[in-house]
């Protein structure tokens, strides 16, 4: 009887510690992101008008200055909460609740970035050949960003790939099929690679 009920108390306490490790894990991790948030801002203040500025060289520039101007907007409210969830570290009850808030602000921050290769945004071929190769890099940044967080890198990335496959499919794009098939391609490897980072993060955290 002695011995069942040890066995109970030390699966009970196993159970437990294994709660607060993955707690740990989750909370580094959302750590990690919120500092990368803090520190995205400059980046994007520095490169949304730098993109503004060259791409105005080719195409009507008001349609570049106002996208400019939102990716700033987006860029401050990223960092403004990263900022205010490390100096309120939210208790283990409502840990959880953060990882979905930080998905939406990935989610925002590639809408933002994708909204350059919608079709609505009149440029030509060459030009959205240009905007193809920026957006891929901006995928490739957003990969250092969101290492730690395979779902916050994958809801960052699904608007860049989702636009860039609509603007080929709907745009007069050379080559359309190939393109077509490369862009989810790539965002398929991405998406594989960020879930291995994390993994990896994970493990070094445990």
């Amino acid at each position: 009887m002695h011995r069942e009920t040890a066995l109970v108390e030390d699966s009970s306490a196993g159970v437990e510690r294994t709660r607060a490790l993955e707690q740990a894990v989750l909370r580094e991790c959302l750590d990690i992101i919120a500092r990368a948030n803090q520190r995205g801002v400059w980046l994007t203040l520095v490169l949304a008008p730098f993109a503004a500025w060259r791409l105005a060289m080719h195409a009507p520039p008001r349609q570049f200055w106002w996208w400019a101007a939102a990716m700033a907007a987006i860029a401050l409210f990223r960092a403004a909460v990263g900022r205010w969830y490390l100096r309120h570290p939210p208790d283990a009850s409502r840990l959880h609740s953060w990882q979905p808030r930080f998905m939406l602000i990935a989610a925002l921050v590639g809408l933002g970035w994708s909204a350059l290769a919608w079709p609505l945004i009149n440029m030509s071929g060459e030009v959205r050949l240009l905007v193809f190769c920026l957006l891929m890099a901006i995928a490739a940044i957003g990969l250092f960003s969101y290492h730690a967080m395979a779902e916050a890198f994958a809801a960052f990335l699904l608007p860049i790939v989702g636009s860039m496959l609509y603007a080929v499919i709907s745009g007069d794009v050379a080559m359309a099929q190939e393109v077509a098939i490369m862009v989810p391609l790539f965002g398929t490897i991405m998406v594989v690679g960020s879930r291995l980072v994390s993994a990896s993060v994970a493990d070094v955290i445990r």
